[in-house]
């Protein structure tokens, strides 16, 4: 291992089990010898200045503009209209079509910007399903070879579950974030049908591009405009309307209307 410590941010979507990726990375690091520094930057933390004791520094950010000198940048991805779903139950946010269409559109905005700063997709369906596939790639990006994966897998569910092994500075974990343990698919019994095609009708080209299935296209006569089809689109509508949605949490309603 380096003298310099490794770097590493977790940024990207919200609601999208970033949460549960910082900790995996911390358990696998700590369980693998590694003298571990975590902590969430983008809440003020710093970077104390006597670092070269620890192997890993570990931030959970999302602010760009903070990830200067960073070795490796993971991103979790998951099923948009499942983050949405996650945000409405857990803050009772992104409520009806404006407060999906901004939600879904704002989160798919923070991936993709992250994969474009060389940020590493981690898949939270595979996180959840596959959580050894998940943790060998993250000990073999860090460099730990051989590792010993099994605490740290048992540690993951344990924080699925509600429990946590350090307080929250540590962990960015709170109960609160737990809305129905991250079923996958959850969007079903938690969006309205009309939400559900909205979110398949303007984000059904970054759905199938991801390899999930859209359930159902919505009807021409019923539809919203669609301003985002592709990533120059979604890149392009950031920069015209992202103070609407930044300042307000909304889109200005004469910006999205029926065809």
């Amino acid at each position: 291992m380096n003298k310099k410590p490794i770097r590493i941010i977790v940024a990207g979507m919200g609601q999208s089990g970033s949460t549960a990726l910082f900790n995996l990375i911390r358990w696998v690091c700590e369980d693998n010898g590694l003298q571990t520094l975590s902590f969430i930057s983008n809440e003020g933390k710093k970077i104390p200045e006597d670092i070269n004791k620890y192997n890993i520094i570990l931030e959970k950010d999302h602010l760009s503009e903070n990830w200067k000198d960073v070795d490796i940048i993971f991103t979790p991805r998951r099923d948009i209209r499942d983050c949405v779903a996650s945000k409405r139950r857990r803050d009772n946010l992104a409520s009806g079509l404006h407060g999906c269409f901004v939600a879904g559109f704002h989160n798919i905005f923070l991936y993709e910007r992250t994969i474009e700063k060389g940020g590493i997709s981690i898949h939270y369906e595979d996180m959840k399903t596959n959580p050894l596939k998940t943790a060998k790639e993250i000990a073999d990006r860090v460099g730990i070879c051989s590792p010993s994966l099994e605490k740290a897998i048992e540690k993951l569910h344990n924080l699925a579950n509600g429990n946590c092994d350090k307080p929250y500075e540590v962990s960015a974990f709170h109960p609160k974030m737990l809305t129905n343990k991250g079923i996958i698919g959850g969007y079903k019994t938690t969006l309205s049908e009309k939400e559900v095609n909205l979110m398949n009708n303007c984000f059904g080209w970054w759905l199938k591009k991801e390899g999930y299935d859209i359930d159902k296209e919505l009807e021409p006569n019923n539809s919203f405009l669609c301003f985002v089809k592709t990533l120059d689109d979604l890149f392009g509508v950031q920069e015209c309307f992202g103070r609407y949605w930044a300042a307000n949490k909304k889109l200005r309603p004469d910006l999205i209307r029926n065809k």
